[in-house]
């Protein structure tokens, strides 16, 4: 049973298989509130962080009673009989920015950016997906950032945002709409998340659409790959600001910023030395400044976040964030900023080589495709399925964002699965390029055929027109039901 309301309730269960190929199939039950099913049935961590009794709010303690314990359910939209599916089809058949919003208002989860453009030069936004109206069950957390207490009926869901309140613009006097994941309004209601990125790469792109009067499609491929990022200038100042005169060795390193376009390129380069210097004093920075102060889950992985929080630390050279608690003396800004420069030029040393020449980004930041299935297969199997390491230009904050998790190294983990421009005034001159492929199948010749061209920005032509698709078409795949006659 579950507390809930102050009576106990019995939970809901049901009986799921899981079939298991080449093994014995698994049954498991799964149990289920008014708030969705129990993660501490399933998660190890999350049914020991139930099992830490924690205040969640003064009114509603999180103590239990003697004979009681706490779990921990998860509530999402997307665990909701939706129509989602439903609004992709309706937005297909779209003809304007009235019925493309009518088919997102059906569209629930997850919340998404949708852009909109048509043929008659009309540009605009929507923010679509239900957002639940809620109040938070932690003091000065934003709400559904921690665990609510389940059985206090003040903190449930009361509703959803009404469609008609979600962001949205058609025709923005600016001529152009910005979408990078950053937040998009200003406001603070309705509340929609806290869980934006912070918005360098959308600032970076804003900086290129307007630094020219003139937007042309190849100008937007241009945009697309673009790997500068906003951060880099702040950095690159605070590390050149660090006297090294003194380590001959490392100010080889600290050198190569020195005249540095700030592109995150690979090969035999300036720029290339400098970002694979840059990069490894950022991960070092990372690590000297927060792995002493945080447990492991929440040490930084260099994503968006951690460029905002260290732009405000540099303001603040003593700040007791720079202390490292594992030694005796008291660390400041500039004892990390140079102790981090040391790291990464040990760093490239082990990685890439002594002679600063011989640095090249794309021996830090490279990429593997892996198939889901490699994992478990052996060594020369895993080799046909996966694909890589290759160089990876762009970083987590370019416009080309090519990401990484520098907790555990600088292979790039996350990215655009595609790139596209879409020429609204001659539909047929659109482009294309995806990560991989067009086959799953590891054999195929299009299995990653187009995955040099993705890490290059070299996107081939997308025809549109039937007669501009059979002019193009090399191979055809045709799909027949078997005839079980």
């Amino acid at each position: 049973t579950v507390l809930r309301g102050g009576a106990y309730r019995p939970l809901t269960t049901r009986t799921e298989r899981i079939r298991v190929a080449g093994g014995t199939d698994r049954t498991i039950t799964v149990r289920s509130t008014s708030h969705g099913p129990l993660l501490s049935d399933i998660d190890a961590a999350v049914k020991d962080a139930a099992s830490v009794p924690t205040a969640a709010t003064t009114a509603s303690p999180a103590t239990p009673a003697e004979g009681e314990s706490l779990a921990i359910a998860l509530r999402w939209t997307g665990l909701e009989v939706t129509q989602t599916a439903d609004a992709i089809f309706r937005m297909n058949r779209a003809t304007s920015f009235e019925t493309f919003r009518a088919a997102l208002s059906s569209f629930a989860a997850p919340s998404q950016n949708a852009i909109y453009a048509d043929v008659d030069g009309h540009i605009g936004y929507q923010a679509p997906g239900r957002v639940p109206v809620r109040r938070s069950g932690t003091a000065g957390a934003p709400p559904g950032y921690l665990p609510a207490p389940g059985w206090d009926s003040r903190y449930d869901w009361t509703g959803y945002v009404p469609f008609d309140q979600m962001p949205r613009t058609l025709d923005p006097p600016e001529g152009f709409v910005v979408a990078a994941n950053q937040a998009v309004t200003s406001a603070s209601t309705p509340f929609l998340t806290t869980d934006w990125t912070h918005g360098w790469r959308s600032t970076r792109i804003r900086q290129l659409l307007t630094a020219q009067p003139t937007v042309s499609p190849q100008r937007m491929r241009d945009i697309q790959g673009d790997v500068n990022d906003g951060f880099q200038p702040v950095l690159t100042a605070a590390l050149r600001g660090v006297d090294l005169s003194g380590d001959g060795f490392t100010r080889e390193g600290q050198a190569t910023l020195e005249g540095w376009d700030g592109r995150f390129v690979t090969g035999d380069s300036h720029s290339s030395r400098a970002a694979a210097y840059y990069t490894a004093a950022w991960s070092a920075l990372l690590h000297r400044t927060f792995d002493d102060d945080l447990p492991t889950g929440l040490r930084p992985d260099g994503g968006s976040r951690w460029p905002a929080v260290v732009k405000q630390l540099l303001a603040d050279p003593r700040s007791p964030w720079w202390d490292n608690q594992k030694t005796l003396r008291i660390e400041t800004r500039d004892d990390i900023l140079r102790q981090a420069q040391v790291d990464a030029r040990l760093e490239l040393t082990r990685l890439t080589g002594k002679d600063v020449k011989a640095w090249d980004y794309g021996r830090l930041h490279t990429l593997t495709l892996r198939h889901p299935l490699s994992a478990a297969a052996p060594g020369m199997l895993r080799s046909l399925l996966d694909r890589g390491p290759q160089p990876a230009p762009g970083n987590p904050l370019a416009p080309n964002a090519l990401g990484y998790d520098l907790q555990l190294g600088y292979a790039a983990d996350w990215g655009p699965s595609m790139r596209m421009v879409v020429d609204l005034g001659t539909l047929d001159s659109s482009t294309w390029v995806q990560s991989t492929g067009v086959s799953g199948h590891p054999t195929s010749d299009h299995y990653d055929d187009q995955t040099g061209r993705w890490l290059r920005n070299e996107p081939f032509a997308w025809p549109f027109s039937r007669q501009a698709v059979e002019g193009a078409t090399r191979d055809q795949l045709t799909l027949a039901p078997r005839d079980n006659g």
